[in-house]
């Protein structure tokens, strides 16, 4: 069953974005929860819904949360000044662009400070790569690497993450369905370079990311507040042509069970054992912590049959991928030959100048048993979400 602290986070969720008092669970505790709300950087959503309650512990828990939520806002003010800027500029230059994520669905709360963000996700093309370079240099921005499927600028607070594909290559069946993503998009005005999906394409990359998030173990509340907003402000939607697109990716069972979740939730809907599982998760209840969720399903990745998974992720981290390598030692792209000779160079830096990480990461091998993966793996089919293909 949900703890009463879990439920009593669901309700007033539910308050702030429904705009009325949803009744709290007896023997709930305002600031019991504040461990949860931050972690789950819903602050501002429940400062929000305190504006239909009169607790005790509120004046305890505003006090508690307002840096929180100061920060928050100068984040969000931050974030909206220098995507303007950024969007500006590249219309400017006639680089293509497709703001993705929380950028277009904080326009669907309520109010869009209460859906913060860590980053901002912003679709390119790789073949404009030198100019992206020189015009978030020229914007005050400093490189932070490249990722398998983004490059990544910080300015102050501000994180932009530029895709070079909605989804990583790793996650292979969802990749294989997007590729570099553009297809889905047109752009939204004749000679504009910004670039949209239709309502229908844009929910079901939406429940992707949420399922990749959830299959990964790096699930939160404002991936299932993000559906429910978006079904709310969307009702009319080519319900069909969405549940063919999620049956392509395998995710068509997950969904229902996720729309059941949903309704649990916000249309007080029986709760059904599967149902309570994935709040559970969310909620961060689950069986296994964040980063042992995330090391199995890594693993579960690696051998989606069942196979010796942990012998395969413990030797992937040994011996690392290519294409993960390239990220450590670019150079790699262009002197592929030099390899094995770079996995031991990177043994060495471990042994030298990361003693206490690779001694945590020889920790990790050990404790991670072949039947905790296998427990991990029934535990995604019974939410109806698999590892589909090779990883």
């Amino acid at each position: 069953m949900l703890k009463t602290q879990e439920l009593g986070l669901m309700a007033l969720v539910r308050s702030a974005l429904t705009r009325r008092k949803v009744e709290l669970p007896e023997g709930f505790s305002l600031q019991a929860v504040v461990p949860m709300v931050r972690k789950h950087q819903i602050a501002p959503i429940i400062m929000q819904a305190l504006n239909y309650y009169n607790l005790p512990e509120q004046p305890m828990f505003v006090q508690a949360m307002m840096p929180t939520v100061a920060m928050s806002l100068s984040v969000f003010e931050s974030q909206n000044r220098e995507s303007e800027k950024l969007f500006a500029a590249l219309q400017e230059r006639g680089i293509d662009y497709a703001p993705l994520k929380g950028t277009l669905l904080k326009k669907l709360y309520p109010s869009e400070d209460l859906r913060s963000m860590a980053d901002v996700d912003v679709l390119v093309r790789t073949g404009d790569r030198e100019k992206l370079d020189k015009l978030m240099r020229e914007l005050g921005y400093t490189s932070e690497g490249e990722s398998d499927h983004e490059y990544n600028w910080r300015k102050g607070y501000v994180h932009m993450e530029l895709h070079k594909s909605p989804v990583p290559s790793y996650d292979r069946e969802y990749y294989a369905y997007y590729g570099d993503g553009w297809k889905f998009f047109a752009p939204i005005a004749p000679k504009a370079h910004r670039y949209a999906m239709r309502s229908e394409d844009e929910y079901v990359y939406l429940f992707t990311h949420y399922a990749k998030h959830f299959r990964d173990g790096g699930i939160g509340v404002k991936h299932l507040t993000d559906l429910w907003a978006f079904l709310k402000a969307k009702p009319d939607m080519d319900r069909e042509y969405i549940r063919g697109e999620l049956r392509k990716l395998h995710l068509e069972k997950f969904h229902e069970n996720v729309l059941a979740a949903i309704a649990c939730w916000f249309d007080d809907a029986p709760m059904s054992e599967t149902s309570e599982t994935i709040l559970h998760a969310i909620l961060g209840g689950a069986a296994y912590g964040v980063k042992e969720m995330q090391q199995r399903a890594e693993a579960v990745r690696i051998s989606p049959n069942g196979k010796s998974s942990k012998l395969r992720w413990t030797t992937k981290k040994i011996f690392l991928p290519y294409k993960n390598m390239c990220s450590k030692y670019p150079f790699l792209r262009y002197l592929p030959f030099l390899l094995p000779i770079m996995w031991v160079v990177r043994w060495v830096t471990a042994i030298v100048c990361k003693p206490k990480k690779l001694s945590q990461n020889v920790k990790d091998a050990k404790n991670m048993s072949q039947e905790s993966v296998d427990e991990y793996r029934a535990y995604l089919d019974s939410v109806g979400l698999r590892f589909e293909g090779k990883g």
